[in-house]
């Protein structure tokens, strides 16, 4: 956050978690002025693994 105070001309493309993806756009468009549709991101999802039968 501290290398770029001023996001107003940028575009982000972010992938991660789910709750880094939300604190990222979060933080970006409310205290760095990204404008909210110049923000592009792919969240990690997680599958449950079905356990083996017995």
């Amino acid at each position: 956050m501290a290398d770029f105070p001023d996001l107003s001309g940028y575009q982000v493309y972010a992938c991660g978690g789910p709750a880094m993806i939300d604190a990222a756009r979060q933080d970006f468009t409310v205290q760095r002025g990204l404008p909210p549709n110049e923000f592009f991101a792919d969240s990690f999802t997680y599958a449950v693994q079905p356990e083996p039968a017995a």
